[in-house]
């Protein structure tokens, strides 16, 4: 059975989400990085002697990826995410990372595997829909069995969408991408920031479409 944790570790960071599976684990978004030893403190008693089989980035922002380099050091795990982070976690990129607004460097980290539209790691699987509008490279990760939905910075609970103001951002994009979401039949809903909504995802994403649908 399908078990999700929310970890939290450190105040500038996304929601740190772990998805737990029999004897292992994926890392959704592994957050700035910048508390390295409490992040690997979290991801480590997240689970409690299971396996870190893979992290999915749900875009290319440094509150989002900043951690990548430390998880892959300590765990030594595959990473996925789109074609535009791949690009920018390689090229170590402090403006469309976003890293300089943190006051800080986004290491360089190689061999991020571009994602398709469909993954499996292990008993594990995956829908990603691509839905830009945020960033270039954001996706949303809808997992199959327990129809959970990892939407990064698309939209938040209680009405609130991603910004579209920062580099690559672009508001009727984004407008698709959330109309496209919409339909997923997705039972939970867990944004990068803010609270997470496990009895009706689709009110939520709703609220947040209607928020914006006018601009």
């Amino acid at each position: 059975m399908v078990e999700i944790l929310e970890l939290h570790p450190g105040m500038m960071d996304c929601n740190v989400l772990l998805i737990l599976e029999g004897d292992m684990g994926v890392l959704i978004d592994p957050g700035t990085g910048m508390n390295r030893e409490k992040l690997l403190r979290a991801v480590g008693d997240g689970l409690n002697g299971r396996s870190l089989k893979g992290v999915i980035l749900t875009h290319e922002h440094f509150d989002h990826v900043g951690g990548t380099g430390a998880i892959v050091e300590e765990f030594g795990c595959p990473v996925y995410g789109s074609a535009e982070a791949a690009q920018v976690l390689a090229d170590g990129d402090p403006m469309r990372s976003g890293a300089f607004l943190f006051g800080s460097d986004m290491d360089p980290v190689d061999g991020v595997s571009v994602i398709g539209d469909n993954l499996e790691i292990g008993p594990l699987s995956f829908d990603i829909i691509r839905t830009p509008g945020h960033s270039p490279g954001s996706i949303c990760i809808l997992e199959c069995s327990s129809r959970a939905l990892f939407c990064g910075d698309v939209v938040f609970c209680d009405g609130g969408v991603g910004r579209w103001d920062l580099p690559g951002g672009h508001l009727p994009t984004l407008k698709e991408s959330i109309k496209r979401i919409l339909d997923l039949n997705a039972n939970s809903l867990y944004p990068g920031h803010g609270r997470s909504e496990t009895d009706d995802a689709r009110a939520q994403m709703e609220f947040s479409y209607s928020t914006i649908r006018h601009l």
